[in-house]
């Protein structure tokens, strides 16, 4: 499914879903790594923002050819380069956590 594709259809079940999918890889953490091609399976190889966009569904330079390359800045700093409404505040009370 292109990336596109992904992004009409973005959700949070729709995230955590391909989050959750992404526990049995083995993934390691490296900077700088994932998150290039959100329509392949998850990397060997992952940062922490490059796995955010593999779970959301989109390429991390957004738009793609632009030299923007989506990092934990942005998300931290409340920018909206997805659809409004796909992030929102969690109090850590309503988190659940799963051991692997």
């Amino acid at each position: 499914m292109p990336w596109k594709a992904t992004l009409v259809t973005a959700s949070t079940q729709q995230t955590l879903s391909r989050a959750h999918s992404a526990l049995a890889k083995k993934t390691v953490y490296k900077l700088g790594q994932g998150g290039f091609d959100p329509s392949k399976p998850i990397t060997k190889e992952c940062d922490c923002s490059g796995f955010i966009v593999w779970a959301i569904g989109i390429p991390r330079e957004l738009p793609p050819g632009s030299g923007h390359w989506l990092s934990t800045d942005e998300y931290w700093a409340g920018g909206k380069p997805v659809k409004d409404g796909l992030f929102k505040e969690i109090a850590l009370a309503d988190m659940h956590l799963q051991a692997i």
